[in-house]
């Protein structure tokens, strides 16, 4: 099915290559970066034409009016992201007559998504971040995988995934670095040769909310595995929110050596109990020589796989779903041979991938088999984190910051938190009561709060450091009550 679109109108200064390309129907291209059987690492330029189908679909539409996160809205996620959004201050820069405008990022330990809006001149339309320039608290990360989308008015989401940790304590200072710049056609290995501007952005990434609303529960599941020696693989843990899904499935010694490594791959192909489709690829852990089947961003479409208006669905399960109801599939990798310069030679062509109608390949590997879930625990609905730290320089000062994130979307009316000091920390106080208690919040979503004194010059800062062990945080809400001792992180 052709998708009709007037490109020139919808996306206002757009290079030729990429009119005449999205022009054409849409085939999602899927790059295995990390898949188990290749430790090859690689970087791709994926162009998502997502806000045009979500303008033209009423079923997306619908709920893309929901969500109020660009990134959330623009990548096609079905829930709100708002709450996973780093509070970053909107930064806006014009050089060579291109503007960047930084809108958003959400980030965890693997993973930064960015979203910019990009005014260009005619005949530009490439940008892409420096990996070499961009910094995490000061160092350089280099992506296993980059993936670019666009929607039809310059938005543009960068996804950058990391084989380290970019995060320091659930946060990281960040030195972004933008290039715009020419298309070089290809859309694969976009460095600094063809750009025109270069454009520098400093924020802090939080991905505290998204460790809120993570859940993650212990698995002892055995499938069939007929080309592990040992003949099954073991499913250890699933860890899940409205990012991702990830299954860790840890390998016996007997399973080292896999001999099919560069024959096969494999994924788990499902729906949970809402219905949602489910899509998991089998990669190597970014942490260990295990593995892990990791959802996809953009769902389970093939190279090749035509799309039509209204069908574009991320293949990730609602994280409060109470089963999982997943297939092993399997597919061999082949290769098309061709005739080289040398007498009986072949030489590797493309990747033969089987038609739709023999389902692209994929086998399926025994039974269907359930995932059961447990539910979420409703009892403390807030995840509370504190972390203090005393300044001694020109003033004395102690701060203590408390952040308070739901674990679940519930909606709290007449919200009241109260901050309690320990004993041990009250007697450094000057008027020995620093209590607080903060009522009826309309929202939420996340809460940030600070204490912050000033102390008398005589204050024994070693003694008071030695005493900043815990705080007692109470949470109440129309309905429900939660008081938790939380443990002070020290920070320098």
């Amino acid at each position: 099915m052709k998708k009709e679109f007037n490109f020139s109108e919808e996306f206002g200064n757009i290079s030729d290559q990429i009119i005449e390309e999205a022009g054409k129907e849409w085939h999602p291209r899927k790059y295995p970066v990390l898949q188990f059987y290749s430790r090859k690492i690689a970087c791709v330029l994926l162009v998502f034409i997502l806000g045009i189908a979500a303008v033209r679909s009423p079923i997306v539409q619908a709920t893309v009016e929901k969500i109020t996160s660009e990134i959330g809205r623009i990548m096609g996620f079905q829930k709100d992201l708002l709450s996973y959004t780093s509070d970053i201050q909107e930064q806006s820069q014009t050089k060579n007559g291109i503007t960047v405008t930084l809108k958003e990022a959400i980030a965890d330990e693997r993973i930064l998504m960015v979203e910019a809006n990009i005014v260009m001149p005619d005949g530009i339309l490439a940008s892409w971040i420096n990996s070499e320039k961009t910094t995490f608290n000061g160092r350089v990360f280099h992506p296993i995988e980059e993936t670019y989308s666009t929607s039809k008015s310059g938005e543009f989401i960068y996804v950058e995934r990391y084989s380290e940790d970019i995060l320091t304590d659930g946060t990281a200072k960040v030195h972004l670095v933008v290039e715009a710049g020419k298309d070089p056609g290809t859309g694969v290995g976009l460095d600094d040769t063809g750009s025109i501007a270069e454009f520098a952005f400093d924020f802090i990434v939080d991905a505290k909310a998204l460790e809120a609303k993570t859940r993650t529960q212990e698995l002892d599941i055995e499938i069939p595995m007929p080309r592990f020696p040992s003949g099954k693989m073991r499913l250890q843990e699933l860890t899940m929110n409205d990012l991702y899904t990830v299954i860790n499935v840890p390998l016996a010694d007997e399973d080292r050596d896999l001999e099919f490594w560069m024959d096969y791959e494999y994924k788990l192909k499902g729906k949970d109990n809402f219905g949602n489709p489910v899509s998991m690829e089998l990669q190597t852990r970014w942490d260990s020589d295990d593995l892990e089947f990791r959802s996809d961003f953009v769902g389970d479409y093939e190279s090749g796989e035509s799309i039509p208006d209204g069908k574009i669905q991320m293949s990730l399960p609602d994280k409060d779903c109470s089963y999982l109801e997943l297939q092993l599939y399997e597919r061999k990798i082949e290769y098309e041979q061709v005739d080289s310069q040398e007498d009986d030679e072949y030489e590797w062509g493309e990747r033969f991938i089987p038609s739709a109608e023999e389902n692209y390949g994929w086998q399926e590997v025994g039974e269907p088999f359930r995932i059961q879930i447990d539910p979420v625990d409703t009892s403390k609905p807030f995840l509370i984190t504190a972390s203090s730290e005393l300044e001694n320089d020109r003033r004395k000062i102690l701060s203590i910051d408390v952040d308070m994130m739901p674990v679940t979307d519930e909606k709290f009316q007449n919200l009241t938190f109260e901050i309690t000091l320990d004993e041990n920390i009250r007697k450094y106080i000057p008027d020995g009561n620093l209590d607080y208690k903060v009522e009826e919040l309309e929202d939420a979503s996340a809460i940030s709060h600070e204490i912050e004194v000033e102390l008398p010059a005589e204050t024994p800062m070693e003694e008071l450091d030695q005493a900043l062990n815990h705080i007692t945080v109470t949470m109440k809400w129309k309905g429900g009550e939660q008081t938790e001792e939380v443990a002070l992180k020290k920070t320098e």
